[in-house]
């Protein structure tokens, strides 16, 4: 889970991380907007 901060340099970049954290969590909680639902992923 912290490989990505550990081998990415970019990885410290908090509004980078954040806006990862927003997409992953409407992927998961299927809010829709950043592509395909979650029964066809």
């Amino acid at each position: 889970m912290f490989a990505a901060f550990v081998f990415n340099p970019s990885g410290f970049e908090w509004q980078k991380t954040v806006d990862d954290w927003t997409d992953w969590t409407k992927w998961m909680e299927n809010l829709g907007g950043i592509g395909i639902a979650a029964d066809r992923s």
